[in-house]
């Protein structure tokens, strides 16, 4: 027995010790990504159970710019064990472990807290060994202040506190997992609200939440903050902004609701009754969801707030979050694709169901279609960009695409099929890159393996092209020719859509074989030709697809 500890826990170390020295030899810009993987990939060799249930204590403290926090985790061991790991956040302090009986813990750091994680491994040493299965509550004792934070901080102001790392700012395992959650708000100044995860239990002046399921993650926003109530769609959306500063959140708590609406069709129900939106005036800058709570920064850099329809799309995303990644979870390696690419094209769809499809073409080229064209490191398959990469845009922008292609390869009734299932079987679980790709190939059948070999785990590219346009005069109109063809190695099966639009304002569409001459007549004088309007080919070399007279 000791010979076979002491064999796996050689191999181990050597693995980290290769993968450190590997780090050590690459450049500065990848070691940080490098280095978060190998935590995350590290933390699954220590696995030894799973959070049940978090009942957690906040008291805050804004004069000295502190909060100190007391969780009881209780854990269900997956493996007989005298020792447990779990993560913290490296912005926060864990001062003390201890059993439901006051019992003070032994613990410490692990080797692997290297300095660019964004979370601590602590070692845990249990008062003895217990079977496989055991239950046990542990009470994790923590703070954070100006001393402790090193990449984040939660006080926006004096008067505002936003917790929302949504996988480490509490202890947790190593690997995901969903659990349930109560969130107490023990101590806070006068007037200070706070918006938590689920429902405000009754008669707790809303310092107390509690979940209404199990959750991979949440986050809560304290502060003074005021707030209105609206009835969207069947549900009841909370819009939470500091004083005199409602900015959008009526408008983005109403296009959420909307969207879930939208969304339900696609996707399935969503049994939850109330959203909590909350505007924040300076901080996030940008958005984040979890399953009723969604916040986001007024003064976003990264969606423009100042369009009706940026605003649409913001809520969509993170509505979309609620089934992708808080209904159905997606593991952190390799899925950010799957998770990000995939709430964006939801997005898209809500779009234009709520603006027309000129809006949704305005979005497409906007939020993924530009960047990507001016976006240098596109070149990188899917499922090997990384949440910390710093191609991590590309895994959104390319990702929402491929979705779209995906669509136009299954249909709407087989991609909605497989987006259904995807939910329905991944409910409390978590899917990696693989587990969907699999998903799809049972969907769709054997011709969705090569799509997924080239736009999933390939590096190639599509580049369609309008040539030889010649326009000639005859009777009462114009004789159009014109070849779409394709300047890449990757296409897209069938005929690709070309957009004629005349003079008078018509729009005419043929459909046009990759290749193939195609001439036709029409009844006025043509203006602009456009392959692939709808961007429905993952084409983002976009110069070379319109003609304009």
């Amino acid at each position: 027995m000791a010979r076979r500890f002491t064999r796996r826990w050689a191999s181990r170390g050597a693995t980290l010790v290769f993968l450190t020295a590997l780090c050590l030899t690459i450049g500065a810009r990848a070691q940080g990504s490098l280095l978060v993987n190998l935590g995350y990939s590290y933390l699954r060799l220590l696995e030894a159970g799973e959070v049940l249930h978090h009942e957690l204590r906040i008291a805050l403290e804004p004069e000295q710019w502190s909060a100190s926090f007391v969780d009881d985790v209780t854990v269900r061991l997956t493996k007989r064990t005298d020792v447990l790991y779990m993560t913290l956040g490296a912005d926060f302090f864990l001062d003390e472990v201890a059993t439901s009986d006051g019992r003070t813990l032994r613990h410490g750091r692990h080797l692997l807290s290297l300095g660019s994680l964004p979370f601590v491994i602590y070692r845990i040493d249990l008062p003895r060994r217990e079977d496989q299965g055991t239950e046990l509550t542990l009470r994790f004792s923590y703070h954070i202040s100006p001393e402790t934070a090193v990449h984040t901080f939660p006080y926006l102001s004096e008067r505002l506190f936003f917790a929302a790392i949504p996988m480490f700012w509490y202890p947790q395992m190593p690997t995901e997992g969903y659990f349930t959650a109560t969130v107490h708000l023990e101590a806070a100044p006068d007037g200070w609200t706070m918006i938590g995860e689920g429902r405000p239990v009754e008669g707790t002046n809303g310092r107390t939440w509690n979940t209404l399921k199990k959750m991979p993650g949440l986050g809560v926003v304290i502060g003074d903050l005021v707030s209105s109530v609206q009835q969207v769609a069947g549900r009841e959306v909370f819009g939470w902004h500091v004083p005199g500063q409602p900015g959008h959140v009526a408008e983005i708590g109403r296009r959420a609701a909307e969207a879930a609406a939208v969304l339900e069709e696609i996707l399935g129900p969503l049994p939850l009754e109330r959203f909590d939106v909350v505007a924040l005036p300076w901080g996030l800058g940008g958005s984040l969801s979890q399953y009723s709570l969604f916040v986001y920064d007024e003064t976003s850099i990264e969606v423009p707030l100042d369009r009706e329809i940026m605003r649409t799309y913001m809520a969509a995303h993170e509505t979309a979050h609620k089934w992708i990644g808080f209904t159905a979870g997606t593991q952190v390696l390799g899925t950010l694709w799957l998770s990000e690419g995939l709430a964006d094209y939801l997005a898209y769809l809500v779009v234009e169901r709520i603006h027309g499809r000129e809006a949704m073409r305005e979005i497409i080229e906007e939020r993924a279609v530009a960047p990507l064209a001016a976006d240098g490191r596109r070149k990188r398959a899917l499922a090997a960009i990384e949440l910390t990469d710093e191609d991590a845009p590309v895994a959104m922008q390319k990702g929402a695409l491929v979705f779209r292609a995906l669509h136009r390869r299954l249909g709407d009734e087989a991609f909605f099929t497989l987006l259904r299932t995807f939910v329905r079987e991944y409910t409390s679980e978590f899917a990696g890159s693989r587990d969907f790709t699999d998903l799809m190939e049972r969907v769709g059948g054997s011709a969705v393996r090569r799509f997924i070999s080239d736009w999933i785990n390939g590096n190639q590219e599509l580049d369609y092209a309008l040539e030889g346009v010649r326009i000639e005069a005859v009777d009462g109109g114009e004789l159009v020719t014109f070849t779409v063809a394709s300047t890449a190695r990757l296409v897209e099966p069938g005929p690709v859509d070309v957009e004629v639009v005349l003079a008078d304002g018509s729009v005419h569409t043929i459909a046009a074989e990759l290749g193939a001459q195609m001439r036709r007549e029409f009844s006025g004088s043509v203006v602009r030709i456009t392959v692939d309007p709808d961007y429905w080919t993952p084409d983002w070399r976009r110069e070379n697809n319109v003609w304009e007279r």
